[in-house]
């Protein structure tokens, strides 16, 4: 069959891909674009367009496998979309700084050698909720966060 009719077709009806046995990458990104759910009924995703999906609608962040990118790479997703930090696996200190100050719930995520003084004082004003999740606690620590929600 023509490619650009298997295109077409998935344009107008995504769940088609499941009759495709070994769809292109552009296949696969035309049936995801009618119905995101398609996803789910190919066998090897596409980890770009999984990523896409997960960004615009986090139902589909599972389906992100843990991802390996260079530094700029990985503090411009996380800066765009912070939750994006629990997949990455070369971590470092700015990736995490740069993540956890968007999101301090991320502080749950972040290995014991990445919760500085700093951050984890971070956390403890802006999400005093999360102190249990900080490995590093200092009576100075708890006290921030006690201040900030005294209850």
């Amino acid at each position: 069959m023509d490619h650009q009719i298997i295109i077409d077709a998935l344009k107008d009806n995504g769940n088609l891909i499941e009759g495709i046995s070994d769809p292109t990458d552009d296949m696969v990104l035309a049936a995801v674009k009618n119905t995101p759910n398609a996803i789910y009924n190919v066998k090897n995703k596409p980890q770009w367009i999984v990523m896409m999906l997960a960004s615009e609608d986090s139902r589909f962040f599972h389906l992100v496998n843990d991802i390996e990118l260079d530094l700029d790479k990985s503090l411009d997703l996380v800066n765009r979309f912070p939750s994006f930090y629990t997949k990455i696996k070369n971590k470092t200190q700015l990736i995490t700084d740069c993540a956890v100050m968007k999101l301090p719930l991320l502080i749950q995520n972040v290995p014991e050698q990445f919760q500085t003084e700093e951050l984890c004082k971070y956390v403890a004003k802006t999400a005093p909720a999360m102190l249990p999740y900080i490995k590093k606690r200092t009576k100075e620590i708890d006290e921030i966060a006690l201040n900030e929600n005294p209850f």
